[in-house]
């Protein structure tokens, strides 16, 4: 057992009077960390004890007090047997049942679930004066008169409890080995109170969740998009868009206004480009929670589109309706590059945003719509989309809002060929949901990192879980740093909950890695499971339009899911698509 439990009915001023302000604020912001951590199954004067304990370390009490670990413990070495008895056998049995009973009653005390007030045997044998009573003496709680002695430092108390309770648990033993004849009892294992989520089940009754991606050549509109769908579902209020319309009217950039929703960088707004993946969430109809990740679209980020494309589970490709936009972007653009990276990450599904239809020279005509629709299902039905089953056009008009989240009205010009059918919000409610392997192992990617956050003395992670799942309390470890770390807090869409599953994109509050040491690109795993580490991979790739050939020690740069590393190619083992491996 651990010395822990010989002092679980302690407090304070069972050690010393005279802590000054610093050890309570120290205590206050400990117990405030730890009760985010453990819940209510644990009271407060539980709590006080442990981090008194373990020098008001987080990390130390909630390994104790949800997984029944003591940090400090040393592994006990096993009892010797029992020396013969000197007693004859009726006066040593009388001894050992004498010996038991008084253990029993005396543990009473300090059992875990000991009722708020009840007394320990220290608390027993005299009275604690409180703090600020101006007395600065105690009674020792092995003296038998009210002759006062010097205050004991906390050490020598602990000392003295863990000796004495040490023996009445030998002397319990004693009595149970007497009666079953065994030698050498070993210690039982503490018993501890956790409170864990079924995450299964709750995962069962929870709405379905939708991860996608925003990709498409630059200009396309990919961010007004997604703005004014958002300002149209409710996610964006009137006051926020006033205030867009507004600076970004004073910044020259009137039109930009709905991609301000989504580009909140400086520079983005100042460019009129999309640098950094944004995300944010809205709830369908339905009940349905879709998550938009806005990729840029300028091929100076690709790296960045690869970043948040690793993240979905549906694309949505946003495309210029306008004459000669598409066949450039399929020609020498990123439309092109887009979908051939969309496709190598495993994305099954595209929806596609066929963007500007009010442009006055397309006019919701529907040649140029269907126009535009064979020359893209031409493209993907090469590199491998199955398009009558997984691919689906929606004619759209960002800047208007038209068919975002309302079907055309009556009225409309393009009713005449495209009544009742579907608007773009409508297809994103009927796409079907990916089977999430929740049962797995914890694998979470890393796509920011920083010191502090929801927690203090902690890390904050952000990113998404591609498999398995967490909870609060629950031990885990980023690779490949291999530091363990504990789970102290989740957010998922801005709103603090218990547990997050595959699929989720989450925020993280750690206690215990290096913040020195953590980048995008990690995998934050469970402790008991990590991922598997290389430095060599072999791999099966697909070449756009190489200006040199690739040859044995090529340098090319890694992405894999929100990593990107520096590789060199050590050899070619194969060459041709259909010999590739």
């Amino acid at each position: 057992m651990s010395r822990h439990r010989a002092v679980r009915n302690l407090t304070r001023d069972d050690f010393d009077d005279d802590f000054d302000d610093d050890y309570d604020a120290r205590l206050v912001q400990a117990m405030l960390e730890l009760r985010e951590i453990v819940g209510d199954d644990f009271d407060d004067a539980e709590l006080e004890e442990t981090l008194l304990y373990y020098d008001y370390s987080v990390v130390k009490a909630v390994r104790w007090l949800l997984d029944g670990v003591d940090p400090d413990a040393e592994p006990a070495p096993k009892p010797k047997a029992a020396a013969p008895a000197q007693k004859k056998p009726a006066a040593a049995a009388a001894a050992a049942a004498a010996a038991a009973s008084t253990a029993q009653a005396q543990s009473k005390n300090l059992n875990k679930g000991n009722a708020p007030g009840t007394s320990s045997p220290a608390k027993s044998a005299a009275t604690t004066p409180k703090k600020g009573s101006g007395n600065n003496s105690k009674k020792n709680a092995g003296s038998s008169s009210s002759g006062a002695t010097t205050v004991q430092a906390p050490l020598n108390v602990m000392q003295e409890l863990t000796a004495g309770v040490k023996d009445m648990r030998v002397a319990a033993a004693a009595n149970s080995a007497a009666a079953s004849g065994a030698t050498t009892p070993e210690p039982a294992a503490p018993a501890v109170s956790k409170k864990r989520v079924d995450i299964a089940a709750e995962y069962a009754q929870r709405a379905a969740h939708l991860n996608l991606v925003m990709v498409g050549h630059v200009d396309a509109g990919k961010s007004t998009l997604t703005g004014h769908l958002l300002y149209q579902a409710g996610v964006v209020d009137d006051r926020q868009m006033r205030a867009y319309h507004r600076d970004a009217a004073k910044a020259g950039k009137g039109s930009f206004s709905y991609a301000w929703v989504m580009d909140q960088n400086e520079q983005e707004r100042a460019r009129g480009v999309t640098i950094d993946v944004g995300v944010t969430h809205l709830t369908t109809p339905s009940g349905r929670k879709v998550t938009f990740l806005d990729a840029p679209g300028h091929r100076d980020f690709v790296p960045n589109m690869i970043g948040g494309a690793a993240q979905a589970d549906v694309a949505v490709l946003v495309v210029d309706a306008t004459p000669g936009q598409v066949e450039m972007g399929l020609s020498e653009g990123q439309t092109r590059e887009h979908l051939l990276l969309v496709k190598s990450l495993g994305i099954p599904r595209i929806v596609v945003a066929v963007n500007k239809m009010d442009h006055p020279m397309v006019n919701w005509s529907r040649a140029h719509f269907e126009r535009v629709r064979t020359l893209l299902a031409s493209f993907m039905a090469g590199i491998g989309y199955n398009v009558e089953s997984h691919v689906v056009f929606v004619p759209t008009s960002a800047l208007a809002g038209e068919n975002l989240t309302q079907r055309l009205p009556h009225g409309h010009v393009a009713r005449a060929w495209y009544a009742d059918q579907p608007c773009l919000l409508d297809v994103l409610d009927t796409l079907p949901i990916p089977t999430r392997p929740i049962l797995k192992p914890l694998r979470m990617l890393v796509t920011d990192s920083t010191k502090g956050g929801m927690a203090s003395g902690s890390v904050t992670v952000w990113g998404r879980i591609e498999q398995g799942s967490t909870q609060i309390g629950d031990s885990v470890m980023l690779m490949p740093l291999g530091q363990d770390a504990t789970v102290r807090h989740i957010e998922v869409k801005d709103e603090a909950v218990k547990w997050a599953a595959a699929g989720d994109h989450v925020m993280v509050s750690l206690a215990g890695p290096d913040p020195q040491q953590l980048s995008a690109g990690l995998v934050l795993c469970a402790r008991d499971a990590p991922v598997p580490v290389t430095n060599r991979v072999e791999a099966k790739i697909l070449v756009f339009e190489p200006k040199v050939p690739i040859t044995m020690g090529y340098p090319v740069i890694l992405h894999q899911g929100t990593l990107n590393e520096p590789a060199k190619n050590p050899r070619v083992l194969t060459k041709g698509l259909d010999r590739a491996r």
